[in-house]
């Protein structure tokens, strides 16, 4: 899952990085483009569930892999949104590795 997710984040943002790059910005800031966005990525987490269950061999209509997808592309949706809030100044892709440690991992332990 890790590999798929970084290798997809890296295409999408090599080839063009100033749209990207503005695509998410107005995602962050404008609450109709962030709605339109939430819809055309449910397609993306139909696929991903299709891809899973052939993978796993459970039914990708199950509550399970369902979840599981639905909170992938929703960390997607936030990896993007801190993204453009923070200026763009993080590499997007190591943004998704840490997304991904907190689903591998939970939540980092506070600090003292």
């Amino acid at each position: 899952m890790r590999h798929l997710l970084r290798r997809a984040v890296t295409a999408g943002t090599a080839e063009e990085a100033e749209v990207t790059r503005l695509r998410t910005r107005l995602v962050a800031e404008v609450p109709a483009v962030r709605s339109r966005m939430l819809e055309s990525m449910s397609g993306t987490g139909r696929m991903l569930a299709r891809s899973l269950g052939e993978r796993t061999g459970l039914d990708p209509e199950s509550l399970e892999v369902r979840v599981l997808t639905t909170s992938l592309v929703g960390g997607l949706m936030e990896v993007s949104r801190y993204w453009a809030e923070h200026g763009h100044r993080d590499d997007l892709a190591d943004l998704v590795d840490r997304a991904l440690d907190v689903f591998e991992h939970g939540l980092p332990a506070a600090g003292p």
